[in-house]
């Protein structure tokens, strides 16, 4: 702490160390600075770059503000925002609005000043990025800067940008010297944060525990298994809580992929970042199992069992099929399904085969969608699994199938009512290779039901919780301890789920998270500018 006149100037120069030992300083660096943003959940920035890995430095500089100059600044910057927020309502709704949270939040600091005796701090924060390639550290940059986005902390290369770009981008938090202003609350919630220590692991930060007050991670690759499973009833937030933390798993690299089975159509491509493809199954669209597939074993098993599913007069041929299939798929080339029909038309064998599969292209895998690069698909089947769609489901499981079996990404498989598969014998058997098999293949499972109970409908469903190392328990009525009361799971005996906090009437969601039989209860944290997002997509 320096002393300068009656200025008190703090100093915060931390070597952050994610991993490793001591590193020698990198060739390159990129500055990055704070320009703008909201106060909302700001503290939990830390959590956000610690999880990124990445070698960087921080910087925070603090000089509390004389109280009429404190005013006199806010009051014009007030006033501006004020004129163009009147200004940009007739042009951009959308950014009217915010301008309008800007208004509102200068209103409140000058209340802090006048009414709550704070005092207000000019702030001057940056990030320094290193690395030893400039491609490198260019992708560091637009990684950490599109993170911090999403928390409402707009960052700037500073050596990128002219003193004019630099004027333009000031936000309404900045005084004429560029330094961010906050109150001593904000200042107080952020600094404590910062000196936190590095999680083990890593991961995901979630929200805080509900004893401790301290950030709480997941790091869903890590541990003896990737799957996760949740439950809670409707409105309790277990789908917004989801939503939220594939979303920051994707921002944070956290993972490569993300397949989604969406049955109700709750799952909007456009809430994560770079969007996705959405594959509407239940109209006849399809990703072709054996083009993306790496013929493998699994996914040969697979693509039979569901030809003979549709078709049991055709199990004595299985030997030859399965002989014609392996063959084609070591074949060069692009494969697919519409081939292999040829290749048995060609050779004249199994003429049953050949009718079947020239059925269930016409009347399951009509309209083919190729994808080129997609880092989320959302597979819509259209309605719950019943006899009438249950094709369309398999072949949903056999193309996810295919395509994490062919890649040694990080992937997540997230599948929305989930007993909707458990209640159908061939949907649950794939559902069940998923999850024994995902860690194999680098995968996380993630099912997702509102009851508890239907992880006990039968042995596969059992199957699914015995293969799950964490679990969130949301809001729910239907289910005692007596529910969990199985050899090797006892995390949740005693829990009472009707008690937690969840939904849009709440001010956030709470739930139970069982890892390794340790229990903890979580408040669920987003911040304003997560909601508007996520909500937004949901209207």
């Amino acid at each position: 702490m320096k002393r300068v006149g009656d200025k008190q100037k703090f100093l915060v120069d931390q070597r952050f160390l994610i991993s490793g030992p001591q590193v020698k300083l990198s060739q390159y660096r990129a500055f990055l600075s704070l320009v703008d943003g909201d106060y909302d959940s700001a503290g939990m920035y830390c959590s956000l770059l610690e999880s990124t890995n990445l070698r960087m430095r921080q910087r925070i500089s603090l000089s509390s503000l004389p109280e009429k100059a404190s005013e006199r600044t806010i009051k014009r910057l007030h006033a501006s925002r004020k004129s163009e927020m009147k200004y940009e309502d007739r042009k951009d709704r959308t950014r009217a609005l915010r301008l309008k949270r800007h208004v509102e939040t200068l209103e409140s600091l000058l209340r802090s000043i006048s009414e709550n005796g704070r005092r207000v701090y000019g702030t001057d924060f940056q990030l320094v990025l290193e690395s030893d390639h400039p491609i490198e550290l260019s992708r560091s940059a637009r990684r950490v800067i599109g993170s911090l986005e999403y928390l409402g902390l707009i960052m700037k290369i500073r050596q990128r940008i002219t003193r004019k770009e630099i004027i333009s981008s000031l936000g309404p938090f900045n005084d004429t010297n560029g330094r961010y202003l906050m109150d001593s609350l904000s200042v107080a919630s952020i600094l404590p944060i910062h000196f936190e220590p590095v999680p083990e692991g890593g991961g995901i930060a979630i929200g805080v525990d509900d004893l401790t007050e301290k950030p709480v991670f997941i790091n869903i690759f890590g541990g003896n298994s990737f799957n996760v499973l949740s439950f809670g009833e409707t409105g309790s937030g277990k789908s917004f809580f989801t939503k939220l933390m594939v979303r920051r798993a994707i921002l944070t690299s956290a993972v490569d992929n993300v397949y989604i089975i969406d049955p109700l159509g709750e799952y909007d491509a456009a809430i994560f970042p770079g969007g996705g493809t959405v594959v509407n199954v239940g109209s006849g669209e399809y990703i072709d199992p054996l083009r993306v597939s790496s013929n493998n074993p699994e996914t040969i098993d697979a693509f039979i069992s569901m030809l003979i599913h549709f078709d049991r007069g055709i199990a004595d041929d299985i030997r030859v099929l399965r002989h014609y299939l392996s063959e084609y798929l070591h074949t060069e080339g692009m494969k697919s399904m519409h081939g292999f029909l040829r290749l048995l038309s060609n050779e004249k064998v199994i003429p049953d085969s050949v009718k079947l599969i020239s059925e269930l292209l016409s009347s399951v895998f009509m309209h083919e969608i190729v994808i080129q690069e997609s880092q989320v698909i959302v597979f819509r089947p259209g309605h719950v699994v019943s006899s009438s769609n249950e094709p369309s489901t398999i072949s949903i499981l056999l193309s996810i199938l295919s395509m994490i079996t062919s890649t040694h990404s990080k992937k997540m498989v997230l599948v929305d009512e989930a007993h909707n598969l458990i209640d159908c014998a061939e949907c649950s058997k794939l559902l069940d290779t998923l999850t024994r098999h995902s860690r194999h293949y680098n995968t996380s499972i993630i099912s997702m039901t509102q009851n508890p109970e239907d992880f006990f409908m039968n042995p596969r469903s059992q199957s699914l919780l015995l293969n799950s190392a964490r679990i969130f328990g949301f809001r729910t009525r239907s289910s005692n301890s007596g529910d969990f009361a199985i050899p090797g799971f006892n995390g949740f005996i005693g829990v009472n789920f009707a008690t937690l906090l969840g939904g849009r009437s709440d001010p956030y969601s709470e739930c139970f998270f069982s890892y390794e039989n340790h229990l903890r209860k979580v408040r669920i944290l987003c911040t304003e500018r997560e909601k508007a997002i996520i909500d937004a997509r949901n209207a």
